[in-house]
């Protein structure tokens, strides 16, 4: 019999117990769960619920506080608008009106009614009347505008007004009292803070002594102006007024220093009806342990119910573990009265559905040892089978292999670990002049390595053999050989290792690269001589393939877009050039990729410039004919762009006015009549000539007449709207072209009268010269389908014009003609 190994004592506790342990421990580590997690989200309710509470509080009282201020405000509006201060100078009449208002309104600590000087005239009860209050911020500030001043204590009053149990506090609100626009007096207000007090305590009132919440004012630099016995003029330094300073509520647990951990909430003031507000935040606590009671209350019942949850699973789970673990006990025991016999006698056990599986599968795993041990029998057979088939098979394919590795097109030789050679084919016989039979079982250093190189080889063999490490093994490298004849010759060499068991052999596959390596070459030449050429070219040279990557860049992209040629290969077009100038060359690219040259002009922006290009696209086919991409030579011609626009703007264009000439209205006219076809709204033309230009150079010069031109110029363009044209055609004569005139003659006639206006201002040419100069108008309009040209479009305006000139000779009152002003 085998000996046993010592069971430990734990492994000897039987199955009822240990369910009877797992029971209680998951009823144990369930109820910590659950208590847990109840604990967590209560407090998280609780708190966010003791927040929620305490800002309704803060809200509260800051709607409070800024609808009173801006009654206040409101009340010292309309009493600055009232006409017993604005027409009245009887102090008497104006102290009784501010007596009125205290009686309604007793809050205000202090009325008065100042002159401009700060002498106050009239005021509550007398107080400071004939005393100057201009150095005073609320009086110098309502001398801006309406004013309201933050809490302070009173200075001037205080000695005055009636002793109370608080030091006096006011807040100021003042007003200028206008007159005709203006300021004639200064009404001036002193609230008493103590309407805040009673705010507080009506707000607190049925709640303060329960639930023990106190409510703070503070000010925009954290000093308390309202706040528990001890913390009025204190500083607080609380995080959550950072974010009240800002604008926004916050609320949240924090540690009031000593005084121990309370639930806060801040509501910053916002002011209300035209009051702007002075900044304060509504800050309202309440401390933790209140606020958080029906959490603490939660938690102790929680308590309670775990452990009693754990008291009822410690009684229940022994009584569960043994139910349990009865049939497989019953199981157990079969097992171990086997009597000496190879397989146990095993009764079928019931109880529950498990235990009858498990008594099932130990019946079934009884009768299928036998069948196995046929079974197994049976596939060594088999497998003796196999094998002896698959060593021919292997035998079969290393004869294959032996044959491609003789007929290869690269040299095979085989070594062993001493370096001699095993294999030699015949590319290898070829490639070194040495044949199979000479070269097998001699060293490989002695046949094809240089004599400087043997010494290093038979050291690298070495250090692999012992440590496994070589640098070249499975490394594709260029070494130098050794033919037969002497001659050196450059190869390509990779070298793997076969492992056999114990057996360990090389492989080298090598090949002549010579030839290649002049290939090679010879394109580098090539392609370093395109690279010279076109580096050299005062233009933008570049392959792109067809996903629109660079492949191919000269060193103008430097000068122009600040890239490195190299830096560009592999970019897409839209990271140099933008998407939208990408979208721009789509159509022309489109073209080019299905083999057609184009050539085209383009705007572009290189760098910080916007350029003038002139670009052609060449494709790129392959061998197949098949477009692989294509060639970019993209020039420059700004500086021809520009001397052309500028050639063409000096032949269209006025030198001395900068409007249009004769040519420019003759080749615009006919487009607007073809719009005016088009849309079937008429069109007219305004032919003017000046009237007392030539007196005006008789009498002044050329230089004053070339002054007086530019200056009608500018004002035929400010009457005219934005789509209409005015332009000069010789000396003194104007066209103007209005495109469209829905209303025919008589909106055209409009332009005429406001051209008159426009003109009948006098216009200065020197210190102390001024001339005015009026203009004789012909007008002209077409109307859609009429049997006109621009020829006789204008040859009808100027007649209209020259008709004008008769007339207004005869009678014109409005000083047509050159005048001197």
């Amino acid at each position: 019999m085998m000996n046993r190994k010592p069971v430990p004592a734990w492994a000897r506790i039987g199955l009822s117990r240990w369910i009877a342990a797992s029971l209680l421990a998951a009823v144990l580590v369930t109820a910590v769960l659950v208590a847990a997690l109840v604990e967590r989200y209560a407090l998280q309710q609780a708190e966010r619920h003791a927040a929620q509470s305490l800002t309704q509080v803060a809200w509260q009282m800051r709607d409070q506080l800024d609808r009173g201020m801006a009654a206040r405000y409101k009340d010292m509006l309309l009493l600055a608008g009232q006409e017993t201060l604005v027409e009245s100078a009887d102090p008497a009449a104006i102290r009784a009106l501010l007596e009125r208002v205290k009686l309604n309104f007793p809050d205000y600590a202090w009325l008065g009614y100042c002159r401009p000087d700060g002498t106050v005239v009239a005021a509550l009860s007398g107080l400071l009347e004939g005393q100057n209050v201009s150095a005073r911020p609320w009086f110098s500030g309502a001398g801006k505008g309406p004013y309201v001043g933050d809490v302070h204590p009173a200075v001037l009053l205080e000695k005055l007004l009636p002793r109370q149990q608080e030091p006096w506090r006011f807040v100021d609100i003042a007003v200028p009292v206008r007159r005709g626009g203006e300021v004639q007096a200064i009404l001036g207000a002193h609230l008493s803070w103590e309407w805040a007090r009673e705010l507080r305590r009506d707000l607190l009132s049925p709640t303060s002594e329960v639930y023990r919440i106190e409510v703070f004012i503070v000010r925009k630099d954290g000093q308390v102006l309202l706040g528990p016995p001890g913390f009025e003029g204190r500083t607080l330094q609380q995080p959550g007024l950072r974010a009240a300073r800002a604008g926004q509520a916050a609320d949240g647990m924090e540690t009031w220093g000593s005084d121990g951990e309370f639930a806060t909430a801040y509501v910053p003031t916002r002011g209300h009806a035209g009051y702007p507000g002075l900044g304060w935040t509504v800050v309202v606590r309440q401390p933790v342990s209140v606020a958080l009671a029906d959490f603490h209350q939660l938690r102790r019942e929680i308590a309670l119910a775990s452990g009693a949850a754990c008291l009822l699973a410690l009684l229940l789970a022994p009584l569960v573990g043994r139910r349990l673990a009865r049939p497989l006990t019953r199981l157990t025991r079969s097992l171990g009265r086997r009597a000496g016999e190879a397989l146990p006698r095993i009764e079928p056990a019931g109880g529950y559905r498990e235990a009858a599986l498990l008594s099932d599968a130990l019946l079934e795993m009884r009768d299928s040892v036998a069948r196995h041990a046929e079974q197994l029998q049976a596939l060594n057979e088999s497998l003796e089978r196999r094998v002896a088939e698959r060593t021919a098979e292997l035998a079969q394919r290393e004869e294959d292999l032996r044959a491609i590795i003789e007929h290869a097109r690269e040299a095979f030789i085989r070594m062993d670990p001493k370096g001699c050679v095993l294999e030699w084919n015949r590319h290898a016989e070829e490639l070194f002049g040495w044949s199979r039979t000479e070269v097998i079982g001699r060293e490989l250093a002695e046949l094809i390595i240089p004599p400087a190189m043997r010494e290093r080889h038979r050291r690298g063999m070495a250090r692999f053999l012992s440590s496994g490490e070589g640098a070249i093994i499975n490394q594709r490298i260029e070494v130098p050989a050794l033919r037969r004849d002497g001659r050196e010759m450059l190869v390509e060499l990779v070298v793997g290792v076969t492992r056999l068991g114990p057996h360990l052999s090389f492989n080298a596959f090598l090949h002549n690269i010579e030839e290649r390596r002049r290939a090679e070459q010879a394109l580098r030449d090539s392609r370093e001589t395109l690279r010279a050429v076109a580096d050299n070219l005062p233009a933008l040279v570049a392959l792109v393939d067809t996903e629109l990557r660079y492949r191919f860049t000269n060193r103008t992209y430097q000068d122009w877009y600040g890239e490195a040629p190299e830096a560009l290969i592999g970019k897409h077009m839209s990271e140099l050039l933008g998407q939208d100038m990408v979208a721009r060359l789509q159509p022309q690219i489109d073209r080019a990729l299905a083999g057609e040259r184009v050539v085209f002009e383009a705007e572009g922006r290189a760098g910080h410039e916007q350029r003038h290009l002139h670009v052609t696209f060449v494709p790129q086919q392959g061998e197949g004919g098949q477009v692989l991409g294509f060639f970019l030579v993209v020039l420059d011609i700004t500086e021809r762009k520009q001397r052309e626009l500028s050639l063409a703007q000096q032949a269209r264009h006025d030198a001395l006015t900068g409007l249009p000439n004769r040519r420019f209205l003759m080749e615009l006219l006919p487009q607007a009549m073809a719009r005016c076809g088009r849309t079937g709204a008429p069109l007219a033309l305004l032919f003017l000539d000046l009237n007392g230009f030539k007196e005006v150079n008789d009498a002044h010069g050329h230089q004053a007449g070339d002054l007086l031109l530019k200056e009608v110029a500018q004002r035929l363009r400010a009457v005219l709207r934005k789509g209409d044209t005015v332009a000069r055609l010789a000396g003194d004569e104007f066209v103007i072209l209005l495109e469209p005139v829905p209303g025919g003659r008589h909106s055209a006639q409009q332009v005429v009268e406001k051209v008159h206006a426009a003109l009948r201002e006098p216009v200065a040419l020197a210190p102390g010269v001024q001339v005015a100069v009026s203009a004789s108008v012909g007008l002209s309009v077409y109307q859609p389908g009429d049997a006109s040209t621009p020829e006789k479009l204008l040859s009808g305006a100027d007649a209209a014009m020259y008709a004008d000139k008769r007339a207004s000779r005869a009678a014109r009152d409005s000083g047509f003609g050159a005048t001197l002003v």
